[in-house]
């Protein structure tokens, strides 16, 4: 999402269908991606340039955003995915975020009877697969920043419109204390 596209607003009178935020785990999240924690001792590294291939004809770039938080219900009308790259996502100064998939059907279009949407610690990144539907990220509990790095040049992005339907951020599902890696310690 590179900020002039709005996909997510809040609702208005119209029906939407609704669905609610699951909890992140590796397996859950498989189908679209990687999920990316921190080393766990002090001198390791994690090394992620695996999970950005590179592209014929593209640059890599990086860049950060800011978001501002969520609340209540946001209203999901816009779907995107990058058909070249995978995109990676690391949060900065975030607590808790929203990560909105969708697999594709055969004809390309994304399969809004899988849509899912994720809770996600602000200690773990992500990087979509190439061609995964995803909503631009939303961020709960304050504003928050990431950093975003995938390849460009030419066509990179394709965007859709769909049938609204609304994500209720009040069944977020609660980051358990006293784990530090922020991977399946996120549970109702």
């Amino acid at each position: 999402m590179n900020g002039r596209d709005v996909a997510l607003q809040r609702p208005s009178a119209s029906r939407a269908s609704m669905i609610g935020l699951r909890a992140l785990t590796p397996v859950a999240f498989a189908d679209f991606g990687d999920l990316l924690s921190p080393p766990t001792r002090v001198g390791d590294r994690v090394l992620m340039h695996d999970r950005l291939p590179s592209v014929a004809g593209c640059e890599l770039q990086m860049h950060l955003n800011r978001v501002t938080p969520g609340s209540g219900v946001l209203r999901l009308t816009q779907l995107e995915r990058h058909p070249k790259t995978a995109q990676l996502f690391m949060p900065i100064d975030v607590s808790r975020y929203v990560v909105i998939v969708a697999p594709t059907l055969e004809s390309g279009a994304p399969d809004l009877a899988g849509l899912q949407a994720f809770a996600v610690s602000g200690r773990i990144g992500l990087v979509y697969r190439r061609g995964i539907w995803h909503a631009g990220i939303s961020v709960l509990d304050g504003e928050g920043s990431f950093v975003v790095a995938m390849w460009r040049g030419g066509d990179d992005d394709e965007f859709t419109t769909i049938p609204p339907v609304d994500i209720d951020l009040s069944s977020v599902p609660i980051v358990a204390a006293g784990h530090d890696d922020g991977i399946g310690s996120i549970g109702t």
